[in-house]
C-alpha cells in the first residue's frame, strides 16, 4: 500500500482526537477539574437507585439488558445480588434488613398480575411488589398491592408500614396485609416525597407541595404554589426532623420549617430545574442535581445548610437521581440516555464519586 497523501493523514489524526475528546467526556462542559467517578455496572438510563441505612450496599435499577437490577458492595465495587428486570422504586427498611422494590424481576419469578376495570372487561397488567431478605438475599414477602404504579417507596422507622408514592399515596399495613389509606393528593405524579426520622410528617410535592399526618394521610398544610416556586420536585427531611428541603422546576433549593410552616432560606445557583435532592447524614449538606443555567445537560450542585454557601459543583450530563452514603464517603449519581454535548449519544449511567475529593475542589 502507498504512503497517505499528507493531508489525508492529517484529517485522519484531527478526526481520532476529536473522536477520542468525545468519548473521555473531557470537554470543557463537562471537566470536573480531575476528579473522577467510579462508573458501576454496564451503561444504561437508571430508574433509581438507594444507599442501606448502614452505607454498605447501593441498590440500583438501570436498563441494562439480562441484569436491570444489581445489589453494590460500595467498598469494593463488587456485586452482592442481580436480577433481569425493571424496577421502578427502591427502599430500605430502617436497619437494612429488608429491601422492598416495585417492578418487573425475573429472578424471582414473578409474573405481572391482572386486575379488572369496574365494568369487568378490561384487564391491566400491574408491577408486582416485593420484599427481599437482605441478609441471604431470599424473598421475603410479596405485599398484595396490585392496583397502584410506584415511582417512591418508604419504610415507616418504627411499624410495620410501607409508603408507596405514584399518581397516589398509599399507606400499605405490612402485618395486616391492606392499605391503611389510599388517596391522590395531587394533580399530578407525585415527584417530591420525604418522610420525617420520627415517621410522625410526610412531604410530598408536584404541582404544588403538601405537608401530611403520615399514618393518617390528613393534610396539614401545603406550600410552593405557583407562581412563587412553580412545582415541587424533590424533597429529603434534615436529621433534625423540624426542616425539610424541597427543589423545584425554578432551579432553586428552599428549607421550609415544619413548626412554623414558613420558608426559612433559600439556596439559589446555577440549577434551572431541580432533579433530585439528598441530606447529608450529619444534616450539613444538601446535593441537588438538575439542569443548569449555563445550558449544560446536567449540573450537581452541594450547599452548606449552615451558611447557605456553594461548596462545590460537578457537571454530570444527563444526571436525573443522586444518593449519598450516610456516612457521608460517597456519592452516587444515576443519567439517563441523552446527546451528550460536543460527545456521542451515550447511554445512561451509575457512578461514585468520593465525597472527600469533591468537597476538595473550589465552587466557581
Amino acid at each position: 500500500m502507498g504512503r497517505q497523501p499528507h493531508q489525508f493523514r492529517l484529517a485522519a489524526m484531527l478526526t481520532l482526537a476529536l473522536l477520542l475528546l468525545g468519548c473521555s467526556r473531557k470537554g470543557p462542559e463537562w471537566n470536573n477539574e480531575g476528579i473522577e467517578s467510579i462508573q458501576l455496572g454496564q451503561r444504561g438510563t437508571v430508574y433509581s437507585l438507594a444507599f442501606s441505612p448502614d452505607g454498605k450496599y447501593l441498590a440500583v435499577s438501570s436498563k441494562v439488558r439480562d441484569k436491570g437490577f444489581v445489589v453494590w458492595d460500595v467498598e469494593s465495587q463488587t456485586e452482592v445480588f442481580s436480577a433481569e428486570g425493571r424496577i421502578k422504586a427502591i427502599a430500605f427498611s430502617p436497619d437494612g434488613k429488608i429491601l422492598a422494590v416495585e417492578g418487573v424481576e425475573k429472578a424471582a419469578g414473578l409474573k405481572r398480575p391482572t386486575i379488572f376495570s369496574p365494568d369487568g372487561e378490561t384487564i391491566e397488567l400491574v408491577d408486582p411488589f416485593t420484599l427481599w431478605d437482605t441478609t441471604a438475599w431470599t424473598e421475603k414477602m410479596r405485599p398484595a398491592i396490585t392496583d397502584i404504579e410506584a415511582e417512591l417507596l418508604a419504610f415507616h422507622p418504627k411499624e410495620d408500614l410501607l409508603f408507596v408514592a405514584g399518581k397516589q399515596l398509599l399507606l400499605w399495613d405490612l402485618k395486616a396485609g391492606k392499605a391503611r389509606y389510599r388517596i391522590e393528593p395531587h394533580k399530578f405524579w407525585i415527584r417530591g416525597f420525604a418522610l420525617s426520622p420520627d415517621g410522625r410528617t410526610l412531604v410530598t410535592g408536584a404541582d404544588t407541595g403538601k405537608v401530611w399526618e403520615a399514618v393518617t394521610g390528613k393534610e396539614l398544610w401545603s406550600f410552593g404554589a405557583p407562581p412563587s416556586t412553580d412545582s415541587v420536585s424533590c424533597a429529603a427531611f434534615l436529621p433534625d426532623g423540624g426542616t425539610f428541603a424541597t427543589g423545584g422546576i425554578d432551579g432553586k433549593v428552599r428549607l421550609w420549617d415544619l413548626k412554623a410552616k414558613k420558608e426559612k432560606a433559600v439556596f439559589s445557583g446555577e440549577l434551572y430545574r431541580c432533579g433530585a435532592l439528598a441530606v447529608s447524614g450529619d444534616g450539613k449538606l444538601i446535593v441537588v442535581a438538575g439542569g443548569s443555567l449555563a445550558d449544560d445537560p446536567g449540573l450537581v450542585e452541594f450547599w452548606e445548610v449552615s451558611t447557605g454557601k456553594r461548596l462545590a459543583k460537578l457537571n454530570v450530563p444527563n444526571v436525573i437521581h443522586v444518593a449519598l452514603s450516610p456516612d457521608g464517603k460517597w456519592l452516587a449519581t444515576g443519567t439517563s440516555d441523552g446527546l451528550k454535548k460536543g460527545g456521542p449519544n451515550e447511554p445512561g449511567v451509575v457512578e461514585l464519586w468520593k465525597m472527600a475529593e469533591v468537597l476538595g475542589k473550589k465552587s466557581k
